[in-house]
């Protein structure tokens, strides 16, 4: 019997989803944009200009060891994030946040309380978590920069394999159905942006794109362990940042003094890093060093941000907007040759399509692919409301007719008491 009701609630829940796709009428519909969801388009607005301007600083070839210089300089960007979190505004803006968000319902001291408990039992294992997620940091920007400029797949290709798979088992996410789609759009599009890629193969690339395949899988484990230890350990994103950073600088400055051991028997390896010797006009490359550390710095912060209000999907759906706006502007600077020129811009455009969707600015309003969008799901919620204020005043109504039945029952028994 039960389970006959339970398939009557869904055939019903089934109906009235369907009932309410066929009532909007268009097929395609535009949600509101919330100022929250701007946040992840600004992350590949930061990383394409400091991208930019790590180019442009590159070219005065003042780096002499970008394969030590670039990971170093991009994990201190991590720490002045971090450093966010000793300013009492971001601290009170992003504990409010994980108030709402972990225990809506629950009064703040109540809170403080569960957080010290949970904190004391697992600080170890919280600990092991940060130099974890600073190593694989340090091991994705040491391999991004040895891969350089080797002929090597679109890099965002294994973050939407992996970061939904590591979002699965570890986060224990459910993506709907809207969103696989989103992805399979998405997917379609960087197959545009990987071919250029195959024509110009070779066999000495092999090298690089395993280590490039690696850094993907570490990079997309990195994000999905950031979800999980805040969310899990309530830790605040920027002091996790802030720690995980300064550990991947340890990692990194102890390798090379390995390796500079076994090599030159000393420390010289640390020489000469930056050499400004050649340079007449010292002033535009002190520019494009602060300015790369400002929007990098700007782009840690957005993308912690993104990680702990949102998703690491969404951030990696919406990621691609980055490499596009930074190929227009070589493309605008130094051309570019086909079919590259050909491909690039639709593999592109598709990408982002699948972004808007996957961020539900686009719903598409059939086949069930707006079930689980947030209008749906308000609307629905809202309809659920109505009828359980609506059974809660037929329940007052009825329970006030039945004392009232009740009332005038005893008034008469009295009144017969009374008469006899």
């Amino acid at each position: 019997m039960e389970e006959t009701l339970n398939t009557n609630d869904d055939t019903r829940n089934d109906d009235s989803e369907a009932k309410l796709e066929a009532s909007n009428s268009p097929l395609i519909t535009f949600a509101k944009i919330n100022k929250y969801f701007l946040i992840p388009f600004l992350c590949p607005v930061f990383c394409m200009l400091g991208n930019y301007f790590i180019l442009l600083m590159q070219e005065t070839n003042v780096i002499k060891k970008p394969e030590f210089f670039m990971p170093i300089y991009v994990q201190f960007s991590y720490v002045f994030a971090g450093l966010l979190y000793f300013i009492t505004y971001f601290q009170q803006k992003v504990d409010g946040g994980k108030d709402v968000i972990i225990y809506r319902e629950r009064a703040t001291t109540s809170i403080k309380y569960i957080y010290n408990d949970v904190n004391k039992k697992n600080i170890l294992i919280e600990w092991i978590l940060i130099v974890i997620l600073g190593f694989l940091v340090a091991l994705f920007e040491l391999l991004s920069v040895f891969v350089g400029d080797r002929h090597v797949f679109e890099q965002r290709l294994y973050f939407l394999f992996f970061i939904p798979l590591f979002s699965k088992f570890i986060l224990k996410d459910t993506i709907f159905k809207h969103q696989y789609l989103s992805l399979i759009i998405a997917l379609i599009g960087i197959t545009f942006l990987i071919i250029p890629v195959c024509l110009k193969i070779q066999t000495e690339d092999t090298v690089a794109n395993i280590l490039n395949l690696i850094a993907g899988i570490a990079y997309s484990l990195f994000l999905v362990l950031i979800k999980y230890v805040t969310h899990v350990y309530y830790v605040s994103p920027f002091k996790l940042s802030f720690y995980f950073g300064l550990i991947a600088i340890g990692f990194i400055f102890f390798g090379y003094m390995i390796y500079s051991l076994i090599e030159y028997h000393d420390l010289s390896y640390f020489k000469d890093v930056l050499d400004f010797s050649e340079v007449d006009n010292k002033f535009p490359i002190s520019m494009y060093l602060i300015s790369t550390q400002v929007f990098a710095t700007a782009l840690q912060a957005f993308t912690l941000l993104v990680i702990y209000y949102f998703s690491p999907i969404l951030l990696m759906v919406t990621d691609i907007i980055s490499p596009m706006l930074l190929w227009l502007a070589l493309t605008i600077r130094d051309g570019q040759d086909l079919p590259a020129v050909a491909l690039y811009p639709i593999g592109y455009v598709i990408v982002l399509f699948g972004s808007l969707i996957y961020n539900e600015i686009i719903i598409f309003n059939f086949c069930g692919l707006s079930k689980d969008t947030k209008k749906f799901v308000e609307q629905r919620l809202n309809e659920e409301s109505s009828d359980i204020r609506k059974t809660e005043n037929d329940l007052k109504i009825g329970s006030f007719a039945r004392s009232s039945d009740n009332d005038s029952n005893e008034a008469g028994d009295d009144e017969e008491k009374l008469s006899n």
